[in-house]
């Protein structure tokens, strides 16, 4: 199968490859961890802490090259996303923001974290992560223009597709 008619395969029926990823058993018992286990953060430090917890985030927001950068993800934890200046927006990444805002300890609360709107955002994610890394043990292409589509949408410069590494890897294979 090519990698367009495997994408247009996948695309037309994401909602299918989405529950079949959910569905799988790491991606299950990641999940289920999540849910038991992220309503008792009540910290930076307790969910940095937990790298179990943490790994499943930073997955969870595209991050997951992130999980040694501990330093930066706590700055950008404990200075959240109020403040023109704080890192998370200083940094030029979208997903680093959007990260912090979802865990916004310091707007929202700890509590926050374990709410069934926010549970169900971070789990979505995950899931549509697993998905696309599903898909791109078969085919790497399927995995960059799923990824592409997701996230195109939100660019709003050029910097930002720049600053995307997985689209900005892309870019050496469109020429």
């Amino acid at each position: 199968m090519t990698t367009i008619s495997s994408y247009l395969s996948v695309s037309t029926n994401i909602d299918k490859w989405r529950a079949i990823a959910a569905k799988k058993p790491d991606v299950q018992l990641e999940t289920n961890y999540y849910k038991t286990h992220i309503s008792k953060i009540m910290s930076v430090d307790a969910f940095l802490k937990d790298r179990r917890l943490l790994n499943y985030a930073l997955h969870a927001f595209g991050l997951g090259d992130k999980m040694q950068a501990i330093g930066m993800m706590r700055r950008v934890l404990e200075q959240g996303v109020d403040k023109p200046n704080a890192l998370a927006r200083t940094l030029n990444d979208r997903r680093i923001l959007e990260f912090a805002k979802a865990f916004d300890f310091i707007g929202k609360g700890a509590a926050s974290l374990g709410t069934a709107e926010s549970i169900s955002n971070v789990v979505g994610r995950y899931v549509d992560d697993a998905m696309r890394s599903s898909q791109g043990q078969q085919n790497a292409g399927v995995e960059l223009a799923l990824y592409f589509r997701e996230n195109a949408p939100r660019l709003t410069s050029c910097y930002g597709l720049l600053a995307d590494k997985k689209l900005g890897a892309g870019l050496d294979k469109v020429t």
